[in-house]
């Protein structure tokens, strides 16, 4: 409870107390709203991650998030139930860890072994849990997976630090999000070329910039034990 409680970090869930009134003790953290990663990942009702964008910024984040432990905490805290090599392929492909996948000769392997042959034969595009956007997406994806198949490597001196992996991430978000924001703005240019466009798009934007309510994705990281 002492070192939980010093966490402070905004991707990550806090912690509201501890209950004693019950045979286990129970932790008690702030209400996830949205549901869990696991659940987004894995439900098929579930739209969070159906787009590139979200599932690069959660990635970040979580990565954020771990580093913060890592570098940040006092003590730091190692988080053994979390291997962020594992959390990506899952978001990348959709697939559970522990799954296997049969080959054409019948064999089986792990969707992990499937996914580092897949970066090997360039077959990654075929494995992934989403439609790509544009070239410029896949780029960005495969840059990704490289960087998971380093944090899956078999020795812990060969893979990189959370913070190398925290800094490539936002990265790579920064550019994907810059490049988004001079599509739109590109995009919004050719608009207001249209006078009637113009004001309509105006109007909208005095809208926006008064909201009168706004929401917050928080996702917990939970299921990941045991997962190599």
């Amino acid at each position: 409870m002492g070192i939980v409680s010093q966490i402070n970090h905004k991707n990550v869930v806090k912690i509201l107390g501890l209950c004693l009134q019950t045979k286990v003790p129970l932790l008690v953290y702030e209400f996830v709203s949205n549901g869990t990663l696991f659940h987004h990942i894995h439900s098929k009702s579930s739209q969070v991650l159906k787009t590139w964008k979200n599932c690069l910024r959660i990635a970040a984040e979580t990565a954020s998030a771990l580093d913060y432990f890592h570098s940040l905490a006092s003590p730091p805290i190692i988080h053994g139930d979390v291997n962020f090599g594992v959390v990506l392929v899952e978001l990348l492909t959709g697939v559970k860890p522990g799954s296997h996948k049969t080959l054409a000769s019948n064999e089986k392997i792990s969707i992990i072994q499937y996914f580092l042959s897949s970066i090997e034969d360039y077959s990654l595009r075929q494995i992934l849990s989403f439609e790509v956007a544009d070239e410029t997406e896949m780029e960005e994806m495969e840059i990704v997976a490289e960087l998971a198949s380093k944090c899956l490597r078999s020795s812990c001196l060969n893979r990189p630090t959370m913070r190398q992996v925290s800094e490539e991430l936002d990265r790579i978000k920064k550019l994907h999000d810059n490049l988004w924001a001079q599509e739109n703005s590109e995009e919004t240019e050719h608009l207001l070329g249209d006078s009637s466009v113009s004001n309509r798009f105006q109007h909208a934007t005095a809208e926006i910039a008064h909201p009168e309510t706004h929401s917050v994705l928080s996702f917990d990281i939970e299921n990941y034990g045991d997962s190599m």
